[in-house]
């Protein structure tokens, strides 16, 4: 009887955490693939949920359970890198039409794939980031 009352809360406990997750994922953002590079030709991809904030930029893959975003890169950290279409076996699961730009970080590097509109909006919310030295009066004057 202790077994299946243990299995029930872990059970209810597995379930809160999806529906809490789903929420998070529902939340908004823009539908994107995304993986760490390197990475082996069309390995590595995951489907998930783009979403830029004031600060910075949360992935949340689709098949995680995790509370929290899986990817978090900072606004100011963000460099754009080389743009290109789909090749190979990335046709599997992207279309002729998907974009995928390359975006580094300090430590870390990725690519993500967008639609073209999805695309657009990221790259105007990068170009729009307040300068550092904006960012750095800020700070001082909240201190």
């Amino acid at each position: 009887m202790v077994i299946i009352g243990i299995a029930m809360l872990l059970l209810l406990a597995l379930l809160a955490v999806s529906l809490y997750r789903l929420m998070m994922v529902r939340a908004g953002g823009a539908s994107v693939i995304l993986r760490r590079v390197p990475a082996a030709p069309g390995a590595g991809w995951r489907h998930g949920v783009l979403r830029c904030r004031e600060r910075d930029l949360v992935f949340f893959k689709l098949t995680s359970l995790k509370l929290g975003p899986d990817e978090r890169i900072a606004r100011q950290g963000i460099a754009i890198g080389e743009r290109r279409s789909a090749v190979g076996s990335e046709f599997d699961i992207m279309t002729a039409d998907t974009r995928i730009i390359v975006i580094g970080s300090p430590g870390q590097a990725y690519e993500v794939a967008f639609d073209d509109d999805g695309s657009t909006a990221f790259l105007a919310w990068v170009e729009s980031r307040p300068s550092e030295r904006l960012q750095r009066g800020r700070i001082s004057r909240a201190s």
